[in-house]
């Protein structure tokens, strides 16, 4: 079953396996990391992190992660791509030194369709994570994520998708669309790589879509057909939607204001002995957990 989206720049993110923890009309940045407003270091020299010596992935307590010595929101413009023991492979083939600790990994996917475009400069988010910047303002990171199922740290990455380059739809319904068959799950996963986000300036109003707590319909996601209304957190003022954001199991997310998450699926109802529209919302305050498990 889908995952909730780990809330960790706009614009179109890639999650392969090597950072942790984000379509649009136009736009995608980091889910689970929110890269800070770049402001540009003046006669800086950049290196990439050395690893944690000695490096403990079994220990869930000891980050691996080493976070930039420059501060969030810091841009390093790149002259000339540096050179590192252990390189890290990009779109295109071009090879350049693993960010924040990490010192093996997947290489750096990116959204089909698009052409690669070659890395200018490095940039600091809000939790001093490092990110290459390409020159058509895409971004690229790794890092560490702590895997409950392998019980270790694991290098994962993110590729986050310039907007201007992203134009989000919404997935179709399948056709024929079979609900009685508990082996074949209807839901319909994103076009969008994991970890993609993409914001949605201006909202793609639907006056058939699916209802928002404050009102708004927008398109159903996950080629679910007719999900119950968004519910929303009690007590929790009503925030609009800013992004769509695409989960480990490639599960799209209504994205909220306030950080909050929302989505709708097909669950099977063994009461019902048939796949069933239900609906998730997630606050930032709340533990994050899978859909219907």
């Amino acid at each position: 079953m889908p995952t909730a989206p780990h809330f960790s720049a706009l614009l179109l993110v890639l999650f392969a396996a090597c950072s942790s923890s984000p379509p649009a009309s136009e736009g995608a940045q980091p889910a689970s990391q929110s890269a800070a407003p770049a402001r540009k270091a003046e006669a800086v020299t950049w290196q990439p992190a050395p690893p944690r010596l000695p490096l403990q992935l079994g220990n869930r307590r000891i980050d691996p992660n080493v976070k930039s010595v420059h501060p969030p929101g810091t841009r390093i413009d790149l002259a000339r791509l540096p050179a590192g023991e252990r390189r890290w492979v990009m779109p295109g083939g071009v090879k350049l030194p693993f960010l924040n600790g990490v010192i093996d990994g997947p290489a750096l996917a990116w959204p089909e369709g698009l052409s690669p475009a070659p890395v200018v400069a490095v940039t600091v988010d809000d939790d001093g994570m490092e990110w290459y910047v390409f020159a058509d303002d895409s971004r690229g990171t790794c890092q560490f994520t702590w895997r409950a199922d392998l019980k270790r740290w694991d290098p994962t990455t993110k590729v986050v998708t310039s907007v201007a380059r992203v134009a989000w739809k919404p997935a179709l319904p399948r056709s024929p669309l079979a609900l009685n068959d508990r082996k074949s799950d209807p839901s319909v996963k994103s076009a969008y790589p994991p970890g993609t986000r993409i914001d949605l300036a201006p909202l793609p109003i639907d006056e058939n879509g699916w209802s928002m707590p404050d009102g708004t319909k927008l398109p159903v996601l996950n080629g679910v057909t007719r999900p119950p209304a968004l519910s929303w957190t009690a007590g929790r003022p009503l925030a609009p939607v800013v992004a769509v954001t695409v989960d480990d199991d490639g599960i799209e997310w209504y994205v909220f204001g306030d950080g909050s998450q929302g989505s709708c699926h097909y669950q099977w109802r063994a009461d019902l002995k048939r796949w069933d529209a239900t609906t998730i919302v997630i606050s930032p305050s709340a533990p994050q957990h899978k859909p219907g498990k």
